[in-house]
């Protein structure tokens, strides 16, 4: 059995959880925002940005961001892990 499993608390887990719902969230939020700028303005993604289409260059966006964000939660969760296993 791995001893590490014995440091995973609900505390823990409950940290984890909040950390993940808000970054969703803000991801949903950015989300909506560029789903929307395609129904309310759809001249806006079809115009050209860097040699390609507007629309083209923001979903590239939205993919780096989620990475960034997947990133960033590693990073978060980590500090969480350390000071909620600090012995």
């Amino acid at each position: 059995m791995r001893s590490d499993i014995k440091s995973i608390t609900p505390e823990l887990i409950r940290a984890k959880r909040r950390i993940g719902l808000r970054m969703v969230t803000v991801y949903l939020g950015v989300y909506s925002l560029f789903v929307m700028l395609h129904v309310v303005f759809p001249e806006v993604p079809g115009s050209p940005c860097f040699g390609v289409s507007a629309g083209l260059v923001g979903g590239v966006a939205l993919m780096f961001f989620a990475v960034l964000m997947a990133l960033v939660y590693h990073v978060l969760c980590t500090k969480v892990e350390k000071r909620l296993t600090r012995t």
